[in-house]
């Protein structure tokens, strides 16, 4: 009598489970890649020009340095490189950009003004309102269609005010 050698047979469910997981898997793919996705809006951004300007006289004064000049004493925070930020309403901070050297506004032969430019980029659109604060001399309010003007934002630092 030959005996054969017994067979352990194998249970087939691990085969049936992978392939269920396996066609859920490539179900769920096909799924996601056939719903169509809703479309990120699009923000809209804007460079905001401007310029701030020291009127030479007490108690804002002028460094005439050569080529540029800059504010002095207690106003020796406005020059190249001071922070420019730009907020919305909620006080949120949409850029900073930085003051550039300044430029020389004569009255005859003598120095009257230092007029510093910016450029805050980046910013989005449809805020309605932009809050503009150089370095740390409080903030100028400026809706978007002042903002976005080709000429800029104007700001000013007199005797007077």
């Amino acid at each position: 009598m030959t005996s054969e050698p017994a067979t352990k047979k194998r249970s087939p469910w691990p085969v049936v489970l992978g392939c269920v997981i396996a066609g859920a898997g490539i179900t769920i793919g096909v799924f996601a890649a056939a719903t169509p996705s809703e479309p990120t809006p699009t923000v809209q951004l804007f460079a905001m020009q401007g310029s701030i300007q020291l009127v030479n006289g007490y108690p804002v004064t002028v460094q005439d340095t050569g080529w540029t000049c800059h504010g002095t004493g207690g106003f020796s925070d406005i020059v190249a490189g001071a922070a420019v930020t730009v907020t919305d309403a909620k006080g949120n901070t949409l850029g900073i950009g930085s003051l550039a050297e300044g430029q020389k506004v004569y009255s005859g032969s003598s120095v009257a003004a230092c007029t510093m430019p910016f450029t805050v980029p980046g910013l989005p659109t449809g805020r309605g309102q932009y809050t503009v604060t150089i370095s740390h001399r409080g903030t100028q309010v400026v809706d978007e269609v002042q903002a976005r003007q080709v000429q800029g934002v104007q700001l000013t630092l007199s005797p007077q005010g």
